[in-house]
Protein backbone atom coordinates (compact mmCIF):
# COMPACT_ATOMS: atom_id res chain seq x y z
CA UNK A 1 0.00 0.00 0.00
CA UNK A 2 3.18 2.35 0.49
CA UNK A 3 3.80 2.54 -3.08
CA UNK A 4 0.15 3.19 -3.67
CA UNK A 5 0.21 6.11 -1.50
CA UNK A 6 3.35 7.77 -2.39
CA UNK A 7 2.64 7.58 -5.96
CA UNK A 8 -0.96 9.87 -5.60
CA UNK A 9 -0.25 13.27 -7.13
CA UNK A 10 0.22 16.48 -4.20
CA UNK A 11 -0.46 19.57 -4.37
CA UNK A 12 2.90 20.27 -5.77
CA UNK A 13 2.70 17.51 -8.42
CA UNK A 14 -0.50 18.19 -9.98
CA UNK A 15 -4.48 17.79 -9.30
CA UNK A 16 -5.98 14.69 -7.95
CA UNK A 17 -6.71 12.02 -9.74
CA UNK A 18 -10.26 10.75 -9.64
CA UNK A 19 -10.84 7.19 -8.87
CA UNK A 20 -13.57 5.54 -11.00
CA UNK A 21 -15.73 3.14 -10.29
CA UNK A 22 -16.06 3.39 -6.11
CA UNK A 23 -20.05 3.53 -5.14
CA UNK A 24 -21.34 5.43 -2.75
CA UNK A 25 -21.30 3.42 0.15
CA UNK A 26 -18.69 1.54 -0.71
CA UNK A 27 -14.97 1.54 1.39
CA UNK A 28 -11.58 0.68 -0.31
CA UNK A 29 -9.87 -2.72 1.69
CA UNK A 30 -7.07 -3.10 -0.02
CA UNK A 31 -5.08 -2.40 -3.44
CA UNK A 32 -4.04 -4.44 -5.49
CA UNK A 33 -0.17 -4.73 -6.36
CA UNK A 34 -0.64 -2.87 -9.92
CA UNK A 35 -1.44 0.01 -7.48
CA UNK A 36 -4.37 0.69 -9.84
CA UNK A 37 -6.93 -2.26 -8.32
CA UNK A 38 -8.99 -1.44 -5.03
CA UNK A 39 -10.73 -4.14 -3.62
CA UNK A 40 -13.92 -2.49 -2.02
CA UNK A 41 -17.06 -3.73 0.26
CA UNK A 42 -20.18 -2.60 0.52
CA UNK A 43 -20.97 -1.53 4.31
CA UNK A 44 -23.79 -3.25 6.62
CA UNK A 45 -23.69 -6.73 4.25
CA UNK A 46 -23.47 -10.16 5.90
CA UNK A 47 -22.11 -11.83 3.74
CA UNK A 48 -19.62 -8.95 2.93
CA UNK A 49 -19.27 -9.45 -0.96
CA UNK A 50 -15.64 -7.91 -1.92
CA UNK A 51 -14.96 -6.60 -5.16
CA UNK A 52 -12.50 -5.79 -7.51
CA UNK A 53 -12.80 -2.13 -9.12
CA UNK A 54 -10.19 -1.08 -11.62
CA UNK A 55 -9.74 2.51 -10.36
CA UNK A 56 -8.44 3.77 -14.01
CA UNK A 57 -11.40 2.46 -16.26
CA UNK A 58 -13.98 2.21 -13.32
CA UNK A 59 -14.51 -1.38 -14.59
CA UNK A 60 -15.69 -3.53 -11.73
CA UNK A 61 -15.86 -7.39 -10.90
CA UNK A 62 -17.05 -9.50 -8.01
CA UNK A 63 -14.28 -11.09 -6.25
CA UNK A 64 -15.25 -13.33 -2.73
CA UNK A 65 -18.05 -13.07 -0.27
CA UNK A 66 -16.52 -13.18 3.43
CA UNK A 67 -18.90 -14.10 6.27
CA UNK A 68 -18.14 -16.18 9.66
CA UNK A 69 -18.79 -20.03 9.36
CA UNK A 70 -21.38 -19.41 12.08
CA UNK A 71 -23.13 -15.90 11.09
CA UNK A 72 -25.50 -16.57 14.69
CA UNK A 73 -25.51 -12.98 16.35
CA UNK A 74 -23.40 -11.07 13.80
CA UNK A 75 -24.81 -8.15 12.17
CA UNK A 76 -21.89 -7.15 10.46
CA UNK A 77 -17.99 -7.12 9.71
CA UNK A 78 -15.71 -5.00 11.63
CA UNK A 79 -12.68 -4.12 9.51
CA UNK A 80 -11.75 -5.95 6.44
CA UNK A 81 -8.40 -5.58 4.84
CA UNK A 82 -7.35 -7.87 2.06
CA UNK A 83 -3.66 -8.00 1.23
CA UNK A 84 -0.59 -9.22 -0.75
CA UNK A 85 -2.95 -8.89 -3.90
CA UNK A 86 -6.05 -10.70 -2.56
CA UNK A 87 -3.80 -13.74 -1.35
CA UNK A 88 -4.85 -13.29 2.13
CA UNK A 89 -7.01 -11.07 4.08
CA UNK A 90 -8.42 -10.82 7.80
CA UNK A 91 -11.18 -9.81 9.23
CA UNK A 92 -13.03 -9.38 12.54
CA UNK A 93 -16.44 -9.25 13.95
CA UNK A 94 -18.64 -9.18 17.26
CA UNK A 95 -20.92 -11.75 18.06
CA UNK A 96 -24.25 -11.15 20.31
CA UNK A 97 -26.14 -14.01 21.85
CA UNK A 98 -28.65 -13.46 24.34
CA UNK A 99 -31.12 -15.90 26.17
CA UNK A 100 -34.47 -15.89 26.51
CA UNK A 101 -36.54 -17.36 29.51
CA UNK A 102 -40.34 -17.54 29.87
CA UNK A 103 -41.18 -17.55 33.68
CA UNK A 104 -44.79 -18.29 34.36
CA UNK A 105 -47.04 -18.04 37.44
CA UNK A 106 -44.83 -15.28 38.56
CA UNK A 107 -46.83 -13.50 40.87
Amino acid sequence: MASFLSALPTAESGPPLLLRGIEPGEEVVGIGRDDRTLYVRRLAQLPQKIGRVDSVTGQRQFWKEIAPVDTAGVENLGSVTIYNDGKAYIYNYNRILSDLYLVKGLK
